[in-house]
């Protein structure tokens, strides 16, 4: 299929994104790029991935237990993965505790921690700003019905590798699946990575989730995959978070996770 290639400005940062209003994120991040189909034809990979039966509540009180749920899966798929598991088990460990910190944030915030384990990974935005980030995204999340539900045995770990064409791989076969491909980026010298750490030979992963997130034409929770794209800095001996992602029936419209 065709597709439409577009930037989105701060205009468009009211999106919500599951952890937060997008505008949240523009203190940090470059406009995010969109690839969607023309069309809005729904093939059968994105009905069977984002079928509403998959997913499941969750509850303020199974937050250890669905932690757990994810650390498991992440670490299972990690291992498989040479380029990964060649790094160590600390490596897969702190890959699943990386992704578990951004999906914590989005649904059992928590000021101290999160902004510490951002600084952890190399993130110096100052506290004020973090703080009034997380205080507009707390309001937002208050002002309607927030019942996060997600589809646990969709997560998914992958390598991010560069096609001939310099596109990514993945999000190549996300659309040619018949996904719509959104990718927010964060400005980098906002972390110790480079412009483009997947073409200077870091090792790179994409972890994705489907849950339901705020789809703006229906002002309703709808099920997408979201997740994020992380690089193994050896220096602090962690992944850091450089990308966000989202991958989302055609004619829908969601923002990404702040990054």
């Amino acid at each position: 299929m065709a597709s439409e290639k577009m930037k989105l400005g701060v205009a468009a940062a009211i999106f919500l994104a599951g952890g937060g209003v997008l505008v949240n994120g523009y203190l940090n991040s470059r406009p995010p790029e969109i690839h969607n189909h023309v069309e809005h034809e729904v093939s059968q990979e994105v009905l069977d991935t984002l079928d509403t039966t998959r997913f499941v509540e969750l509850l303020e009180d199974g937050q250890s237990e669905s932690v757990d749920l994810i650390q498991s899966a992440i670490v299972k798929q990690a291992r498989q993965i040479p380029r990964v598991y060649k790094l160590g088990d600390q490596s897969v460990d702190d890959l699943a505790q990386a992704f578990v910190e951004r999906v914590s944030g989005m649904y059992w915030p928590d000021f101290e921690r999160d902004f510490q384990a951002s600084r952890d990974r190399g993130d110096p935005t100052p506290e004020d700003l973090a703080r009034e980030a997380f205080d507009k995204n707390e309001s937002f999340h208050e002002s309607f019905d927030w019942k996060p539900r997600v589809d646990f045995d969709g997560v998914d770990v992958s390598l991010i590798q560069i096609g001939p064409d310099e596109e990514l791989n993945i999000e190549r076969e996300r659309f040619d699946a018949g996904f719509g491909v959104v990718v927010g980026k964060r400005s980098m010298n906002e972390f110790p990575l480079p412009e483009n750490p997947v073409g200077n030979g870091f090792v790179c992963v994409e972890i994705v989730m489907p849950m339901y997130l705020y789809e703006v034409k229906s002002e309703s929770l709808e099920p997408a995959v979201a997740g994020y794209h992380f690089a193994w800095d050896a220096t602090l001996g962690k992944w850091v978070p450089y990308e966000s992602v989202l991958f989302n029936a055609p004619g829908m419209i969601f923002g990404v996770p702040i990054i």
